[in-house]
């Protein structure tokens, strides 16, 4: 490659007889066109930085938008009675105070299970009847209470429910129906005189109803009794079929139903 041998030959002769500065010299002034660079860029950065900030904004500023008001404004309609949802169970108070204790249950009578805001009784008439409570009245509020006797099995209890206008008459109504259609041959209408408004005493044998309210009873008395808004409900479940069990029911509803009305005034 003699072309190529007498072009080296020639570079190397024209590289020899260049003037070359001293290498510390070369370096020196590298290392300041670095930092000539670097300050350039720095200077740059911060001209664009300060630019933006200054900078007036050209696009629509868009306001946040208000919180929403918690307070009903002038123009709110105001809310309908007629037409407001009923409140849950429980929501409207019913003191415990106008419930029967233990003890008015007789002798050796305890509490069972305290005092809640629900029926004692939930499902009366299971094993003839609907579940719940008889109709399509329930009711907005309730209070029950049991008790038991342990010496011989005995159970009582009492529920306060009170319903929205007119519910504990169709209650009744219900209570009423039920015992003449589904449930009658079950349950025997003993009472119609216990006080109040309007009132039931009903009596049962049926084991095929008292027996899914407690396995070991054999009779179960109910005393119902209205007082306006409110139904007062007595159960009574025996083990045995014992005497004087009626005029008991009888003192019972009595009882509740003061009790009742010393409570809310009824």
């Amino acid at each position: 490659m003699p072309d190529f041998d007498q072009f080296a030959q020639h570079l190397h002769a024209d590289v020899s007889r260049l003037d070359w500065p001293d290498p510390d010299r070369i370096r020196a002034v590298g290392s300041r066109r670095r930092r000539a660079q670097v300050a350039a860029m720095t200077l740059a950065v911060a001209v664009v930085v300060a630019g933006v900030l200054v900078l007036p904004r050209t696009g629509t500023r868009h306001a946040p938008a208000p919180a929403a008001s918690l307070t009903p404004t002038a123009t709110s309609p105001a809310p309908n009675p007629s037409t407001s949802a009923a409140p849950s169970l429980g929501a409207a108070v019913i003191p415990p105070s106008a419930l029967l204790s233990a003890t008015d249950f007789g002798g050796g009578f305890t509490a069972s299970g305290g005092v809640f805001a629900a029926p004692a009784v939930p499902n009366p008439f299971i094993g003839c009847g609907p579940d719940g409570l008889p109709g399509d009245d329930q009711p907005v509020a309730g209070m029950g209470a049991g008790a038991g006797q342990q010496q011989n099995g005995s159970q009582g209890s009492d529920s306060v429910l009170r319903f929205a206008g007119g519910g504990a008459h169709r209650a009744m109504v219900a209570i009423d129906a039920l015992v003449a259609g589904s449930c009658a041959g079950h349950y025997q209408v003993v009472d119609r005189t216990l006080g109040g408004d309007e009132s039931l005493l009903l009596h049962s044998t049926d084991l095929s109803v008292v027996q899914p309210q407690a396995a070991h009873g054999r009779e179960i008395y109910y005393a119902v009794v209205r007082k306006g808004d409110y139904l007062v409900w007595i159960a009574l479940i025996n083990p045995s079929q014992a005497s004087g069990q009626t005029a008991r029911a009888t003192t019972l509803a009595h009882r509740a139903l003061q009790r009742l009305c010393a409570a809310v005034a009824c």
